[in-house]
C-alpha cells in the first residue's frame, strides 16, 4: 500500500479505520501528516500508544470518531485517502472532494465472518 500511495514527506493523509496504527506508524516513518478516524474506541486507544512509540517526523491525530468523518475534511486538503473499513465505499463522496487533484484513494478490504479475505487497491484522482 505504501508504494502504491507514493508516499512522501509532508503529505497529508486521512485513514479511516486506523485499527492498531500498523499502517499510521509506517506513514509516520515516511514523513506523512496523518488524522485517523476509528469507530473503536479500544482500537483508538492502541493506535495512539503506537504511534507515539514509532512516530517519525509526521504530525498525528487520531480521532474516535465515524471513519466515513472525511466530510468533514476541508475540500482539496488530502493527499491521500487510506480507507481500512468494510465498507470503504461510503467514503467516496467524501474522498471525491477531500481529495488534491491528483491525490490517491487506497482501500484495504477485508472479511470478519470467520474467513480472512483481503484486496487492496489504490486510484489517483483525475485533475478537476
Amino acid at each position: 500500500m505504501m508504494m502504491l500511495a507514493d508516499i512522501a514527506p509532508g503529505m497529508k493523509v486521512f485513514e479511516s479505520g486506523i485499527g492498531s496504527g500498523a499502517l499510521s506508524m509506517t506513514l509516520l516513518q515516511a514523513g506523512a501528516d496523518i488524522v485517523g478516524y476509528e469507530l473503536r474506541e479500544d482500537y483508538t486507544a492502541q493506535a495512539k500508544r503506537t504511534s507515539r512509540r514509532f512516530s517519525g517526523p509526521g504530525a498525528r491525530s487520531i480521532s474516535d470518531r465515524d471513519p466515513v468523518g472525511l466530510q468533514s475534511i476541508e475540500a482539496a486538503t488530502i493527499s491521500i485517502e487510506s480507507c481500512s473499513i468494510c465498507e470503504p465505499w461510503q467514503v467516496v463522496p467524501h474522498a471525491e472532494m477531500a481529495l488534491k487533484p491528483g491525490g490517491v484513494f487506497m482501500a484495504y478490504t477485508f472479511h470478519h465472518a470467520g474467513v480472512t479475505a483481503a484486496g487492496g487497491i489504490a486510484l489517483r484522482a483525475s485533475p478537476r
